[in-house]
């Protein structure tokens, strides 16, 4: 039987915690151990996840977008960040945000409205980002950048969300987090601290770690793999872990050609894997020795299916990647292919 993985206290978990148990951080000028090299306690209680950062990042290149009657609101969550995370203990360093007011004429109309904010990240983004990614040859990235949008009050909040969600995806592809301005006025510190992790979480800072047992080796990969038939089209959703931790996360979606279809096609999942095993490399420098697949989405006529090709494409995707094929160069080194568990998730709703 596995082991059951343990969740380790973060470098800083006594500042982090003691605030919602005393009412006060404790005073300390002591400088925030590396996460990477700071061995951790095992966390005792759970309880205390909803506050915990264990990798803090930098929101440096931020920027907030808002109607102006909202920029007072914008400034104000900009500060509470700020607070939160030096009474929390967080050590997320938090800068002041670019605020960018849309006119209050916009919202006169719901059409107006969208094509106003979608033209303010635009502008944003080709006169602040683009530049800077380009001259810095690769230094900077767009993951480094974050926009914050505030949602107006009185109007379609998921039609609003799911427009500029979009357009920022794909025009202005960087980080993104929305926010309701009546969320703001609640003025809870919770709420607060909620959306300040969340944001940490997407520039790929690791709320909380896990560590699992002798039997799973820190060079496993966990991938998951489902197939959605609600809508329209069918969505293929694909994610892979590339860290230790199996925190951090490679993920796509896309379409299937055809509704209903189940089987995922072998230049699909090739393009999947690759983009995975490539992210795994940049960040250990090597390949995983051990692949777990959890694929859902699968009845129980269709999991042999699943086994004799998707499977079969897998190995033949590493074949590749691990230089195992008789056509790659001879005098690369050939690495030691890894081991395989396919587990099939079935539900059984009642």
């Amino acid at each position: 039987m596995l082991e059951k993985p343990k969740i380790f206290e973060t470098p800083n978990f006594a500042h982090q915690t003691a605030r919602s148990q005393s009412g006060f951080p404790p005073q300390t000028s002591q400088k925030r151990p590396d996460p990477d090299q700071t061995p951790s306690r095992v966390l005792e209680n759970s309880n205390c996840l909803n506050s915990m950062v264990h990798e803090p990042k930098m929101f440096e290149k931020f920027a907030i977008f808002c109607l102006e009657k909202d920029v007072n609101n914008a400034h104000y969550i900009n500060d509470k960040f700020y607070d939160l995370s030096n009474q929390k203990g967080l050590d997320i360093k938090v800068e002041y945000a670019d605020i960018c007011p849309v006119p209050d004429k916009a919202a006169y109309h719901e059409e107006h409205l969208l094509d106003a904010f979608a033209q303010s990240i635009q502008n944003y983004y080709d006169k602040k980002v683009l530049p800077q990614v380009r001259e810095s040859g690769g230094a900077i990235k767009h993951s480094q950048f974050i926009f914050l949008v505030i949602m107006p009050d009185h109007t379609n909040h998921q039609d609003f969300y799911s427009f500029l969600k979009n357009k920022i995806n794909c025009d202005s592809p960087v980080i993104s987090q929305f926010v309701a301005n009546r969320t703001i006025q609640r003025d809870n510190d919770r709420i607060f601290l909620n959306i300040i992790r969340q944001m940490n979480a997407k520039f790929g800072g690791d709320l909380w770690r896990m560590q699992f047992g002798e039997e799973i080796s820190d060079q496993t990969m966990l991938v998951g793999i489902d197939v959605c038939h609600k809508g329209k089209q069918s969505t293929i959703g694909f994610c892979a872990t590339y860290d230790p931790y199996m925190c951090k996360y490679y993920a796509q979606a896309s379409p299937q050609p055809v509704k209903g279809q189940e089987i995922i096609s072998t230049s699909v999942l090739s393009d999947y894997f690759q983009r995975a095993f490539a992210s795994y490399k940049e960040f250990n420098g090597k390949m995983p020795k051990h692949i777990f697949i959890y694929r859902d989405g699968v009845g129980d006529s269709m999991r042999q299916l699943v086994i004799e090709q998707e499977l079969k494409q897998l190995h033949n995707i590493i074949s590749v990647e691990y230089g195992l094929t008789e056509a790659e160069d001879f005098s690369a080194p050939k690495l030691e292919p890894p081991e395989i568990t396919l587990i099939i998730v079935n539900k059984r709703v009642r």
